[in-house]
């Protein structure tokens, strides 16, 4: 997301230090141990890889490029944005990584209002459009990732929720030889296993990157990508009078907000509505297979919680919300079996840092602390 300063995903987690005026992109195995460290001096923001493309933005204000490095290439360069999308002064918003394609999400000026979300394919150079919007008061954001999918949150207008999920899945491309190359993979695992014991230690590789050594992409427009991902779009169901904002998604499974603060407070007229029972904050889990909808939580307070950031995987649930102390780190088993736990909290910590943005992979939650 356009928020995050670290990633994890496929066991990769990602993350840049500075130094004076170099950045440090660090990318370590978390299974092994071992770790890629490159430094250079174009600034580095909000990098996130899946072990095989890594993308990044360089500045909050007007990012007109995207960084990409490919970890199979060993290679730097940058896209900029298609010469129309240009013309209409808009930014890379956000964008993700699946497989060896960038999903950027492109977001016109206040005068266009124009979203477009497109996909580059580094290998080919090839380049297409996914999706576009362009309607009045249209928002596309919030990027959510795993090993296989992105999904990101699309709001037409004020009170509407949809996600809209990008697909892939290389095996769909080459099944055929699967089992040819996993047999193949686990030999080879054997050997490497033979020859070397399992006492390797980790590796950290060391590389400076010059400015000058990142080059331009070019990249050609085209109807459909080789590796074309599947588009679908998602509406989940929604109480009367609820609004909405931070969502997940995983495998089957959408989460998503149910919040009624918004409802109860009348900023226009002054006229607030007294609060019930029936306002509490509630997450809700959508399945894309049945198309059912069934509430998976709802606070028990005498006010509205508000709830900043979800994340999942298959077993566990984590969000941040916010007392009167600050912000709140919880997480929830997905089997029914307890109850929302507080993993840490601001009042828990000796920081100034007034919320925290999680990542979670496998049983461990990550976040970042200034």
């Amino acid at each position: 997301t356009p928020y995050e300063h670290i990633s994890v995903m496929n066991r990769m987690l990602t993350f840049c230090e500075t130094a004076e005026d170099i950045y440090r992109l660090q990318f370590r195995n978390m299974d092994t141990g071992d770790s890629l460290l490159l430094e250079t001096t174009v600034p580095v923001l909000n990098p996130i890889s899946n072990g095989r493309v890594c993308a990044w933005r360089t500045s909050y204000d007007s990012d007109k490029r995207l960084y990409v490095y490919d970890h199979k290439a060993d290679t730097m360069e940058w896209i900029e944005l298609p010469k129309d999308v240009l013309e209409k002064e808009g930014d890379f918003f956000s964008y993700a990584v699946l497989d060896r394609m960038v999903i950027v999400n492109y977001r016109g000026s206040s005068l266009s209002r124009v979203c477009r979300l497109l996909c580059y394919d580094i290998e080919t150079k090839t380049y297409t459009e996914l999706a576009s919007v362009d309607k009045n008061e249209t928002l596309l954001y919030t990027f959510q990732d795993s090993g296989a999918r992105v999904s990101l949150e699309m709001s037409l207008e004020q009170g509407d929720f949809r996600v809209l999920e990008v697909f892939y899945s290389p095996l769909t491309k080459r099944r055929g030889n699967v089992m040819k190359k996993s047999a193949l993979l686990l030999l080879f695992l054997l050997l490497v296993l033979t020859a070397c014991g399992a006492d390797k230690k980790p590796v950290e590789t060391i590389r400076a990157v010059e400015e000058d050594e990142i080059q331009k992409g070019v990249y050609q427009e085209v109807e459909f990508l080789e590796h074309m991902p599947e588009v679908t779009q998602i509406v989940p169901f929604r109480p009367e009078n609820a609004g909405g904002g931070c969502f997940c998604a995983n495998g089957n499974a959408v989460f998503y907000l149910v919040y009624f603060g918004d409802y109860l407070v009348d900023q226009e007229a002054g006229n607030n509505k007294e609060f019930e029972s029936q306002y509490n904050t509630q997450i809700w889990r959508y399945d894309k297979e049945s198309g059912k909808c069934e509430l998976t939580y709802q606070y028990d307070e005498d006010w509205c919680v508000e709830i900043y950031r979800m994340f999942c995987n298959e077993d566990t649930i984590v969000w941040v919300d916010q007392d009167e102390k600050g912000w709140r780190l919880q997480a929830m088993r997905l089997d029914g079996s307890a109850s929302p736990e507080i993993i840490a909290s601001k009042s828990d910590m000796d920081s100034d840092l007034w919320t925290v943005t999680p990542v979670i992979d496998g049983n461990k939650v990550f976040w970042y602390d200034s």
